[in-house]
Parts: C-alpha cells; structure tokens; sequence
C-alpha cells in the first residue's frame, strides 16, 4: 500500500508509517483511563500487531514459504 491513499469509514486509525515509537500520553492513571486515552491504546496495539503480521508476510513471501 505505499504511496497509495485510502481512507474508510471503519478503518481511519490503520496506519502506514511506523508506530513502534509512540508513546502513551496518559500522565496518571485518571487520565489513563479516560475513553479518548483506551481508544489510543487498543488503536496503537491494533496498528502494532498488523504491521507485525505485515512484516511477517512479507518475510514469507520473500523466502517463499
């Protein structure tokens, strides 16, 4: 999908660009349990693990598994 814009209705959150450097934003654990900071994070956990099956696919692709 490089270089290639799409944009759904369900699917804004998928990202592109690397999120293996993003950090929580929470400051205390009020603030961690807010609706906006637990979307972030099931969001950030999504886009890890569908980069990493990416990667992974990518990988198999590559050897031909």
């Amino acid at each position: 999908m490089k270089g290639k814009e799409k944009t759904t209705v369900t699917c804004q959150w998928v990202k592109v660009e690397d999120v293996t450097d993003d950090k929580c934003t929470a400051e205390n654990i009020d603030q961690l349990l807010s609706p906006e900071v637990l979307l972030a994070a099931f969001e950030y956990r999504c886009n890890m693990n569908l980069q990493r099956t990416a990667q992974n696919i990518g990988i198999k692709i590559a050897s031909k598994e």
